[in-house]
Parts: structure tokens; C-alpha cells; sequence
């Protein structure tokens, strides 16, 4: 029996593995991590193919040779794609019939972070993690020799993109690619459509130095909007930092999340004569499902989570989906999972088919006043004990939502506070009906976060 290695559970979160990469992911970790996942998609006895990509960090070469040994040692034949965006890596599992895939990321984590993110039919989470946690951690795992075969997945991907592009006129476009894997992809791919595109932070950099990696972050994007703003751009687009997320910045330089990229392509649907079903997440505004209904669509709403999206996406037949912090999902035959340059291509029809600017189609939709997602930070072990105690505080006095963490309805507004599934943090974002009330409900449900983290931190 091989000796196990110490791993540690808390890496193991609801739909990733996530750590900083020196502390909880060195090499023997991830190769035993490795052999685990191959271990896990071998227990039908069928020969197992996986697809392996990673993303810019200054970790994930040597995370990704210490994952691809830890597969080979379980048996897997390993399809090495090497540096990809996220959603290259899900279409390559379906391209070339792989049975699933790996890709070496932690999003939108800070740069000493890394991790994992796992994928067969759905996007592996929370017993399926906590499966290979177990595996991993017993070390006896079967043992085999497989092989490693490296494969251009980024050719066949932008083939299938350049198949979904509609005719329209040339827009000029900023690209913010957060020094992630998107930039310079989105920006050529835009230009080989006939764009003018005004690239910002294009070079890959796993040490993110010109802003933080996600793009709902507070100021994240404000140089990609005083850009847009300078050279008269139509709009613009900004990715995270494995380039599975994406917002939007109009032609006045406002920032636009997921919730107004969904209401944007789901009226896009509905101008086509078929109102879509759409999934989204509790955190979304109001907005959108009344915008959904206007159009005769159908609105679904989840925990937040792209991987919960998925799930009841497959379970309602939709196609259309998404989270307010920017993973879009467009289905097809070949775009089987939540993809930011996809969305950038959907967008990019409507837009360039549309004579009125983009500020005047959002300035369109029905609109409530939502402040950003905010991370609060909060040890992991207290996560669910301050939520429970900030719903015990509020539901005297109102009505509070708890499918996932205390949404507290106000008679103008909600506020919404739940556990990141991916940082140890707490996650909030407030609405109100006008921007004064929005600012009230959200001081007034800080200043009870505020309280309960000092008083559960003692």
C-alpha cells in the first residue's frame, strides 16, 4: 500500500479545489490528488481519458506536471492542453470525446492561490469532491501506466466560435483581459471579424499586477471603462482571471454584471421569436425575471453557484443561464458548459445588428438599483455561524429567504449575505428600488454583518 500524503480537507470546497499553492498544493499533494481523480473516473473499469489545461499562474506549470503525473500513475491517458482559458478546456473534453477534464486554476483568487477545477457531464462538486478527498487521503489507489498525448484544443474552439458569428456592422471594442489567458485571444479573434479593438492588461501575468483578477471587485474595471470612454468604443468586455467570467462596459463607461448580460441575450432570444427559459442565481436583480416574464420566457432561480446553474439548467431543458458575477452559459451541441467568449460572441451579434448604442439598450430594460458583489472577509469555521446569526437577527422583523445564506426582503430591496463557495469570505450585495434605498438596506445589513463577525470572532 502506498504511503499517503496529509491533505487537507478544507481545500476540498463546494465545486473546486482551491488553496494557496505553495501551503496546500505542492507537488506530492497534487500528485496524490492526481491519482485520485484518475482512481475516481476509473471506478467503472473503462479506460479513462482526461483533459488537462492551465491557466496563467505563476504556479500552474508545475501544478499541472505534478497533476498529469499523479493521472498517468492511476492509468489515465492524459490530453495535454496546456495554457487555455477555462472554457477551452470544457469544450476540448467534449471535442475529443473525453470522458472528463481537469483544469489547473483558482479563478479569480488572489495570485498564490491554485487549484483545480473537475469536470465530466456536469462540473464535479461537493460528494464527488469530498469522494477524491478520500481517495487521495487513504493512498491505496489502483495503479497503471498511461500516457500523455498534447493536443491543440484553442484551433477547434475558435473554428466552433467563428461558426457562431452573425453578420453585423464593425464595432469598436475594448478588450480587458486582466492579464488572464482571454486577452489576447478575444482581441484577435475580434479583429479577424473586422473590429477595432483597444487591447488593456492583454499579457498573460499570473501575478495580476494591474488589477484583481475578478472583475466584480470594487474599481476593478476602472481603467477598461476610462478607456472605453477615450476612444469612443462601442463597448467593452472584461474577463477573470482563468476567463470563464465576463462583464460588460457600454459606451458611457458604466459596468454591467451577468444579471444584465442574461436580460441583454435573453430579449435577443425573445426578439427571435423564442423566449427562452432562463436559470439564474438569488443574487441576480429583481430586474430580470420581471424582464423575463415581460417577454413571455421562463425564469428559474438557484443558489449561487455556476455549477448549481448548471445542474437545474439541465434539469429544466434550458439554455440560457447564468450568475450575476459573470458565468454565462449559451448551450449547444458543442458548448456544453458556462463560457465568457461565447457570451462575448452573443453579445457582439446583438450589439452589431442593434443602430442604437448599448447604453440606450440597457437604459431600456427595467432596471433596480444593485450594488456590487462585496466579499467580507470571514475564517471558513464561522462562515455558517454568522449567517445563522444574521437571520436569527432579521427574522423578527422580516422575511428572509435561506436558500442560500439570509436574502432579507425590505419593502424596497433585499440584501443578500451567503458563504463563498471559494475564498473564506462572507458574500453580500444589496438592491433597493432607487439608489438612496439601496445604500440604506445595505448600511443597515453591514453595519448587523459588521456586529455579528465581531461577536463570533470572540
Amino acid at each position: 500500500m502506498q504511503k499517503s500524503t496529509t491533505i487537507k480537507q478544507s481545500i476540498f470546497r463546494p465545486f473546486s479545489i482551491r488553496g494557496n499553492a505553495e501551503r496546500d498544493l505542492p507537488n506530492e499533494v497534487v500528485t496524490q490528488i492526481g491519482r485520485a481523480i484518475g482512481a475516481y473516473f476509473e471506478a467503472g473499469n473503462l479506460p479513462t481519458t482526461l483533459v488537462v489545461g492551465r491557466d496563467v499562474r505563476q504556479s500552474s506549470p508545475r501544478t499541472s506536471r505534478a497533476l498529469i503525473s499523479g493521472l498517468v500513475d492511476a492509468g489515465c491517458a492524459v490530453i495535454d492542453i496546456g495554457l487555455v482559458p477555462t472554457p477551452t478546456l470544457n469544450f476540448a473534453v467534449d471535442h475529443f470525446g473525453a470522458q472528463g477534464g481537469a483544469m489547473v486554476t483558482a479563478s479569480h483568487n488572489p495570485p498564490p492561490d491554485n487549484g483545480l477545477k473537475l469536470r465530466a457531464d456536469q462540473t464535479l462538486t461537493g460528494e464527488a469532491l469530498q469522494e477524491i478527498y478520500r481517495l487521495a487521503q487513504a493512498g491505496a489507489l489502483p495503479r497503471g501506466k498511461g500516457e500523455v498525448i498534447t493536443m491543440d484544443a484553442l484551433i477547434p474552439y475558435l473554428i466552433a466560435l467563428q461558426e457562431r458569428v452573425e453578420p453585423g456592422r464593425a464595432l469598436k471594442i475594448v478588450v480587458d483581459g486582466g492579464n488572464g489567458a482571454n486577452g489576447p485571444i478575444v482581441a484577435a479573434f475580434l479583429r479577424q471579424q473586422g473590429h477595432t479593438v483597444f487591447e488593456l492588461f492583454a499579457k498573460a501575468d499570473g501575478s495580476f499586477p494591474n488589477r484583481n483578477p475578478d472583475p466584480t471587485a470594487e474599481n476593478a474595471l476602472k481603467a477598461a471603462a476610462q478607456l472605453t470612454l477615450e476612444q469612443g468604443a462601442h463597448f467593452g468586455l472584461a474577463f477573470d482571471g482563468d476567463g470563464d467570467r465576463i462583464a460588460l462596459i457600454d459606451n458611457k463607461g458604466r459596468v454591467h454584471y451577468g444579471d444584465i448580460i442574461l436580460m441583454l441575450l435573453a430579449r435577443q432570444e425573445a426578439r427571435r421569436g423564442a423566449p427562452p427559459k432562463v436559470v439564474f442565481d438569488v443574487s441576480c436583480t429583481k430586474a430580470l425575471s420581471d424582464d423575463i416574464i415581460a417577454h413571455g420566457g421562463q425564469p428559474f432561480q438557484t443558489i449561487v453557484g455556476y455549477a448549481f446553474v448548471h445542474q437545474k439548467m439541465q434539469e429544466v431543458g434550458a439554455l440560457l443561464g447564468g450568475e450575476s458575477a459573470g458565468h454565462i452559459f449559451c448551450l449547444d451541441s458543442q458548448f456544453r458548459f458556462d463560457d465568457a467568449i461565447l457570451a462575448s460572441v452573443k453579445l457582439l451579434n446583438y450589439f452589431s445588428g442593434q443602430a442604437q448604442p448599448v447604453s440606450q439598450l440597457i437604459a431600456d430594460l427595467p432596471r433596480y438599483h444593485t450594488s456590487p458583489n462585496y466579499r467580507i472577509a470571514c475564517p471558513d469555521a464561522l462562515k455558517a455561524q454568522v449567517i445563522a446569526a444574521i437571520t436569527q437577527h432579521y427574522q423578527a422583523t422580516h422575511q428572509v429567504d435561506v436558500t442560500d445564506g439570509a436574502k432579507i426582503m425590505f419593502s424596497r430591496g433585499w440584501a443578500l449575505v451567503r458563504q463563498s463557495n471559494t475564498q473564506p469570505a462572507l458574500s453580500f450585495r444589496a438592491e433597493g428600488e432607487t439608489p438612496a434605498e439601496m445604500e440604506r438596506i445595505k448600511n443597515d445589513v453591514l453595519a448587523v454583518i459588521d456586529e455579528q463577525l465581531a461577536m463570533n470572532s470572540e
